[in-house]
């Protein structure tokens, strides 16, 4: 997921996440919305995990501030006719990617998260975390690297992420709101399903909050509720998803753009969260 990176900097022991503490998030994210979200989004969905409270508000994260602006800027784009790719990096790294990242628990406590994909793209597979780390990819790592590499620079080239060499199932199949086909990365490279179903939830939030904040803008104050009959998350989802894009003037990479206040945290904070987090672990 790639919001279990911002999760660790939301509390002072993010392993230690109550049900109380999960609803004081979401109200304070969401507010009115809270109570819908927390119906959509239970934590009692995510019992199956160790950590049920850290991946349910990683789960929200992504999807909210992630996962679903990128489904939307992927529809806008193959609307104005312009071609369009996604993927899932569901590959949690065997090595860290930034200082304080080089414990197994905690990349295993992050998995497939927020730039967790970045050493692979620019081919960073030895000496990590950078600049002078002991870890060293595994080969099919190494390999997962090397498709990343050959896609991004046959879109810079051309456009297109090319032929799909090394891509089982290959080539990477161009976006399609009917398909939701695109590259799937696990232990390896593949074509498969990108799911962005729990962005019909995310729409209604979204247009909830746009309704909210014109009324306010009228009368001064407002409220504004969104339900949806969808099925709540699956909490065994822990990718990144992402959406690549290309154009006339040139390829591009999008993530599209959130109606809700981003959940930034400083590179110097996450570190030190980070080492705090080790802490608790150890």
């Amino acid at each position: 997921m790639e919001g279990t990176l911002f999760t660790i900097g939301q509390f002072t022991n993010p392993l230690a996440i109550t049900q109380a503490d999960y609803l004081t998030f979401l109200n304070y994210t969401f507010g009115s919305l809270a109570v819908n979200v927390s119906n959509y989004y239970p934590m009692s969905a995510f019992e199956s995990t160790d950590l049920p409270g850290f991946y349910a508000i990683s789960a929200v994260l992504t999807d909210s501030y992630f996962k679903c602006p990128a489904y939307r800027a992927l529809l806008a784009t193959i609307k104005a006719g312009v071609p369009a790719w996604t993927y899932l990096f569901d590959h949690t790294p065997s090595c860290g990617w930034a200082v304080g990242l080089n414990s197994p628990t905690v990349l295993e406590l992050l998995g497939p998260t927020h730039s967790s994909e970045i050493p692979f793209v620019f081919g960073e597979v030895t000496n990590l975390p950078p600049p002078a780390g002991t870890c060293s990819f595994n080969a099919q790592e190494v390999g997962i690297s090397n498709v990343f590499i050959s896609a991004w620079t046959s879109m810079a080239e051309g456009g297109s992420p090319g032929s799909g060499a090394g891509i089982v199932g290959g080539p990477w199949p161009q976006f399609s709101a009917n398909g939701s086909q695109g590259l799937v990365i696990e232990n390896g490279t593949a074509v498969g399903y990108v799911n962005y179903t729990t962005c019909e939830f995310w729409d209604l939030v979204a247009a909830a909050q746009n309704s909210s904040a014109v009324a306010s803008t009228g009368s001064g104050s407002s409220t504004a509720s969104s339900t949806s009959n969808a099925p709540g998350p699956s909490s065994t989802s822990r990718g990144t998803s992402a959406s690549s894009t290309s154009s006339a003037s040139g390829p591009s990479s999008t993530s599209g753009a959130t109606r809700m206040a981003s959940p930034v945290i400083s590179e110097p904070l996450l570190i030190a969260a980070l080492f705090a987090l080790l802490g608790f672990i150890l």
